[in-house]
């Protein structure tokens, strides 16, 4: 449908003021001069109004405040997370790898081969004493000892000389551990 020119809207206007024109003169003819007035509608209750776009804007004023509170909640807890992470990091992970490092640092040569093995062997190089017997002179000695074979199976055979030294290191460097986590700082006297 082709658009309405420019003509043909002032026709349709023209046509439109004069049936106002008609039908108010016919008012006034009735009514006399108040029939020109528009008709007597009821005006909107301003109060009303007012009050719902107050109790709107309050409203999502509430829910601001709201969601602003929870989001403010859920960052401090979420930065007391990170003091707290933070604190055990330097608490025990620091002092633990203190300690680690003062034990690394227990053999006097850097090419020591021994600090190049991995601190545990895997399961099937571990010896597994049986239940051992007392020695001469009170302590505990176990002449056999357990080995898991490659063939995934228990083999039980004598202890060499060379395991029970490498077993008698192996306890003193665990004593020598467990002293080193157990020593207490005292600040010295007079640094000068």
């Amino acid at each position: 449908m082709a658009s309405p020119s420019d003509n043909d809207l002032t026709r349709l206007a023209a046509e439109a003021l004069m049936r106002e024109a008609v039908r108010g003169a016919a008012r006034a003819s009735l009514a006399g001069p108040s029939g020109w007035r528009k008709p007597n509608r009821g005006e909107p209750n301003k109060k009303f109004l007012a009050n719902t776009i107050r109790g709107a804007v309050f409203s999502n004023k509430i829910r601001e405040t709201k969601l602003s509170q929870r989001s403010n909640l859920k960052k401090e807890a979420l930065e007391e997370l990170v003091r707290d992470s933070r604190k055990y990091k330097k608490k025990y992970l620091k002092a633990s790898t203190k300690s680690c490092n003062v034990n690394t640092s227990l053999s006097s040569s850097k090419s020591d081969p021994t600090k190049n093995e991995p601190r545990k062997a895997p399961l099937n190089d571990r010896i597994m004493p049986p239940s051992p017997s007392p020695g001469i002179d009170g302590r505990i000695i176990s002449e056999t000892c357990v080995v898991w074979t490659e063939e995934n199976y228990l083999e039980l055979r004598p202890v060499t000389e060379e395991e029970r030294k490498s077993k008698q290191k192996e306890k003193s460097l665990l004593r020598a551990k467990k002293k080193l986590r157990s020593l207490n700082f005292i600040p010295a006297k007079n640094a000068s």
